[in-house]
Parts: C-alpha cells; structure tokens; sequence
C-alpha cells in the first residue's frame, strides 16, 4: 500500500460503486459511476487520545476519523472518499477489516445512510433483519437462514434505505463472521479464512444465495435467550430503545453521536420502530445440543411473516 498507487480497482458494497487503490478480495466488483474513492495517504491529525483498545476517534465539518492501533488510521470525508494511512506493521486483512467496516460506515453515515449493526437476510421475499448485543447470535443466524436456503443481505454494517416509498434493506457484502463452533455448523472452519490474526473469528464468503439488490424490510428481530422459542411483540418505544442501541454509529462514542444530525437519526429511528414490526425473539439452547434448532427457528419466522 503506498500513498502514489492510483485507485484502480472497482468493487460494489453498501449500494455504492468503490473505486480503491487497495485489493478488496472480500467485495465483488462494481461497474459504473464511481461514488466513492478508497486510497492511501497521510491521515493527519490523529485522535488525542485512545481508549483501552488503542482506538480514537475525532468529526470535524465533513470529516470523520477513525484510528486504531493496530490497523490505522481511516479518514472519511463528504461521504466520497475514505483515505487509508494502514500501520506498517499491519496484516493486509486486518487494514480491510477496518476499511470494510468503521471506514465505510462513517461513509454511510456522511452519505445519511441509516445503518445498524446487526445481519440480514431474505425470508419470503422480505428482509429480516437480526439485532441484538454482542454475542447475541445475528451473523450464526444470518449463515443459519442462508445454509438453509435463504438469501444473505448483509453482516455486521446494515444500511437501511427509508425512503418516502418504502423502507428497504441495502445489501453489502457476501461475507458473515463466525466463530469457530458457529462456522462449523454451516461449513468447515478450518477452511474459512481467518478475519484476523489475533482472533479465530471465521469468514463464511458464499458464493451464491447473496441478493444484489435492495429488498422492502418486513421484520426487526431482537435477539435474546430464553427457557422456550417466543416471539413477542415490541412496542414502539421498546423498539425505539433496541435501535439506538444498535445503530452503528454508537460505536464511535458520544463525540460521534453529538456531530450527527441528531433530529433526522431520530426520526429514522422512530419511522422504523413504528413502520416495521418489531419482535422480541427467544429461544434455548445452543447449536450443539440441538441438531434441530435451525429447522426450528426458521418455521418460526416463515410463520410470523405469513401471519
């Protein structure tokens, strides 16, 4: 990666069309106007301070600037380009994961792009979308619901298009982080390449079943544990709660939330809580105890959206 390399290679992710001077093996490639350009150079200043995990953060007009330690530092400016300052030390995979997830969703987010942290897939021609904290299960359920033949429309970064028309799920990238237990229900491990150096996370990249196009969203599923599989309906307001939550802005603290426009994230918020039906769902067990659980919990779904 050095600062003169032109970008030349042309991808498609998030709905926009990337042109980068950096290899991006993850996404599929792109044609036509170019939105966003990724490139190498000097990022400059660098956050003042960094928090347990090396990382930092600073906004600033129509600049953002995301850093962390072992990666680099990644400025995003009017939503058109992302410029890369990779630490040298830095594997080529851990600079992409950087790239592909804070880099471009603080492009999003400049672009007014309403994304959350949580997966999607495609279920009776509709977009459910799992939410839910860390470790909940949203990328085991995406892969579960794609190994049993269901479209994947995104992991980890979800841009949500609400329109005046409708509100659609935007697709990302074929690609679900899993974990090495996870990853063995729908494939091998082993065989999965590794997200990251310092951790046996596992990237499940199909190479079919992934919808390249916008679908309406029917279902917000918020995941939880509990004694029995339940799906329970969330109020407004509940909702409301679950989706600040979950917005993927909120992982760039509080400096980040304040130089947003707070208003229209807020009304976003509110449109989906009350447009989109939210459900609570519930269910025991894990993947190894229970063969069954996939089979299960996707009759579940199919019959609350047919309900």
């Amino acid at each position: 990666m050095h600062d003169d390399e032109a970008p030349t290679h042309c991808y498609r992710a998030y709905g926009l069309t990337l042109l980068s001077s950096i290899v991006l093996p993850e996404l599929p490639p792109g044609t036509g106007p170019v939105d966003v350009i990724i490139r190498c150079g000097k990022v400059a200043p660098l956050p003042d301070s960094l928090d347990e995990r090396g990382a930092g953060f600073w906004v600033a007009q129509d600049q953002a600037c995301h850093f962390r330690r072992e990666a680099g530092a990644f400025l995003a400016s009017r939503g058109t380009e992302l410029l890369v300052d990779p630490n040298p030390a830095a594997a080529a995979e851990v600079v992409r994961l950087s790239i592909l997830g804070p880099g471009l969703g603080l492009i999003l987010q400049q672009r007014g792009i309403f994304a959350l942290h949580a997966s999607a897939v495609v279920m009776d021609e509709v977009a459910v979308v799992f939410l839910g904290q860390n470790g909940a299960g949203k990328s085991t359920m995406a892969a579960l619901m794609h190994a049993r033949g269901h479209r994947l429309l995104a992991d980890d970064v979800t841009p949500i298009d609400i329109a005046d028309d409708g509100i659609r799920v935007v697709p990302s990238f074929p690609q679900i982080k899993l974990w090495p237990d996870s990853a063995n229900v729908v494939g091998t491990a082993e065989q999965m390449p590794i997200l990251h150096p310092a951790f046996e996370k596992r990237a499940l990249r199909p190479t079919a079943g992934f919808s390249s196009e916008p679908v309406a969203l029917r279902r917000l599923y918020v995941l939880q544990r509990g004694d029995a599989f339940d799906l329970q309906a969330l109020s407004p307001v509940a909702g409301m709660q679950f989706l600040m939550s979950c917005w993927y802005g909120a992982r760039f603290g509080s400096a980040f939330a304040r130089a947003v426009d707070q208003r229209g994230h807020f009304l976003s918020c509110t449109r989906l809580a009350k447009s989109v039906g939210m459900r609570g769902l519930r269910r025991p067990g894990t993947l190894g105890k229970d063969p069954d659980l996939a089979a299960k919990l996707e009759a579940l779904i199919l019959a609350d959206l047919a309900a």
